[in-house]
């Protein structure tokens, strides 16, 4: 009875080591996969900065041609204005007193 009881403390031990190692390995492979996850939040949140910054480069791009495709319409009405006062002018004829020309 005697070394059986011995032996049953014994195997209690052992079970006892056992079920912390397991516990330990447990929250080791909870840090695992919490350290993975995070990983995989900053990875997307490094992919999200690229594309912000992709976005921002396209935006200010797309700014760059309304702002010259601006200067063109102005540009074009300008010279629109210029073409029907020189219609106006062609119309009225040579000496029709436009301001600027010179009386006959």
């Amino acid at each position: 009875e005697g070394s059986s009881s011995a032996a049953l403390e014994c195997a209690n031990a052992e079970l006892a080591k056992a079920r912390g190692q397991a516990e330990d390995l447990a929250l080791v492979v909870r840090d695992l996969r919490s350290a993975r996850e995070e990983g995989a939040l900053a990875a997307a949140a490094q992919e999200s900065l690229k594309w912000q910054a992709a976005l921002e480069a396209a935006r200010a791009e797309a700014r760059a041609e309304a702002a010259a495709a601006h200067e063109t319409v102005a540009g074009l009405q300008e010279q629109l204005a210029r073409a029907k006062a020189l219609a106006v002018e062609a119309e009225r004829g040579p000496g029709a007193g436009l301001p600027g020309d010179e009386a006959p």
